[in-house]
């Protein structure tokens, strides 16, 4: 005798991933088990489900970003470019970093021009 199959809703599922919800967060939000939810997810329509949920989580983020990027926020670029993993970016040692003397850090506002806005939009449509 086979144990009744649980019904998850992949609506709900879909739902859960787009506002950022791990599996064990979204198993808990539907009171299955996490090996449930796992389990499921060899469904292709389960798999989908989540993976476009968490897709659209992920550009929804990355579009806040870019446009607290294109107002000059150095933050916003700092977190968008490593979302991106952006190739230019120059990485800093330690020891430079210690040696850093105040004239040498960033402006607080990033001088974003059309051309460095073009790139990152070229970018941003080649990875997603």
């Amino acid at each position: 005798m086979s144990a009744k199959r649980l019904e998850i809703n992949i609506d709900q599922i879909a739902s859960l991933a787009e506002i950022g919800l791990t599996v064990r967060e979204i198993a808990a939000c539907l009171q299955v088990s996490q090996s449930t939810l796992y389990r499921r997810m060899g469904e292709i329509e389960f798999h989908e489900a989540l993976e476009q949920g968490h897709a659209r989580a992920s550009a929804s983020v990355k579009r806040i970003l870019f446009k607290k990027a294109n107002e000059g926020n150095i933050t916003a670029l700092c977190h968008l470019s490593d979302r991106i993993c952006w190739s230019k970016r120059k990485d800093v040692s330690e020891d430079e970093l210690n040696k850093a003397t105040i004239q040498d850090l960033p402006p607080s506002k990033v001088n974003l021009t059309p051309e460095k806005i073009a790139y990152f939009q070229a970018e941003f449509d080649r990875l997603y």
